[in-house]
């Protein structure tokens, strides 16, 4: 049986066992931690790290700030991230071409790639450089560079998440919105602003991963454009409504990851469906 014809929890035993062969056949696993990121990125941490002591893999972590010189036997898992896109390309594609000159192996977990941005493109080319995709888009456009994987995103084996996807509420209660308040929103393109009273950012406002997934247990339904917020919601059975917020990003992601699976539990909505709603309000407005 494939991958394609799975369900989600086949899926992901089925990437997960792959990715953990090939860290088997490398051995000397160094995991980078103490990463750049926002809530949602402690999610994936969260759950990679789960996933490899799930899986009995020997692991010795690396903080980022400690990445020096000195060569290293063995490979680093690099957790997944945004952080090799066009809004968000700063400082880990520096870290992985650090890191190539170190280790034998650099193998960045599933992660969305814009190759057209030159770092990101030079850090992939990097010939023991290995970059797994969490959608089909962004591993069609890394496979030029002939050490590309696909796989499910890390995040889903935080051991809060239930695979069947079972919804928690069956009636109506509080919403969240939950808009991005940084850079990598798009609701300025459509001349649109968050509310200035009903949104909270919580990627960026929680105190604590567990904060974070306390206030999405705590609501029927979620507004986002946050992509591991909708994650989170559907991690915990939480209906929600997203935006993408550039590039279809999280369309492109719940397709890949969810297929049909969750079409109970997410919908997808445009910016004038937001506007109309409430959940955002006109550019300028008080």
């Amino acid at each position: 049986m494939t991958a394609p014809m799975m369900d989600l929890s086949m899926r992901m035993t089925t990437y997960a066992s792959a990715f953990v062969r090939h860290l088997s056949q490398i051995g000397n696993v160094h995991l980078l931690t103490g990463m750049k990121g926002n809530l949602g990125d402690h999610l994936i941490w969260t759950g990679t790290e789960q996933l490899l002591a799930a899986q009995g893999v020997d692991v010795t972590t690396l903080e980022a700030a400690d990445l020096g010189a000195d060569a290293r036997a063995g490979c680093l898992v690099v957790p997944g991230s945004g952080a090799f896109t066009r809004r968000f390309h700063e400082w880990l594609p520096h870290t992985v071409e650090r890191a190539a000159a170190i280790f034998d192996e650099v193998i960045i977990a599933p992660s969305e790639f814009h190759p057209d941005v030159p770092v990101v493109h030079r850090a992939l080319s990097l010939p023991n450089v290995v970059a797994m995709a969490r959608d089909a888009h962004s591993y069609r456009a890394i496979t030029r560079f002939g050490r590309a994987d696909l796989g499910l995103d890390l995040a889903l084996h935080h051991p809060d998440f239930d695979p069947s996807l079972k919804p928690k509420y069956d009636g109506d209660g509080p919403t969240l919105v939950a808009m991005r308040t940084d850079h990598g929103s798009a609701l300025h393109d459509h001349g649109l602003a968050v509310h200035p009273h009903a949104n909270r950012d919580i990627a960026v406002e929680a105190d604590t991963l567990d904060h974070y997934l306390d206030v999405i247990r705590g609501a029927a339904n979620i507004v986002t454009d946050r992509l591991h917020v909708v994650v989170a919601a559907v991690m915990t059975g939480t209906r929600v409504t997203f935006v993408d917020p550039n590039d279809r990003k999280i369309s492109r992601y719940v397709s890949f990851t969810f297929r049909d699976q969750a079409d109970h539990l997410v919908q997808h909505v445009s910016f004038a469906t937001l506007l109309e709603q409430g959940f955002v309000v006109p550019a300028g407005a008080s």
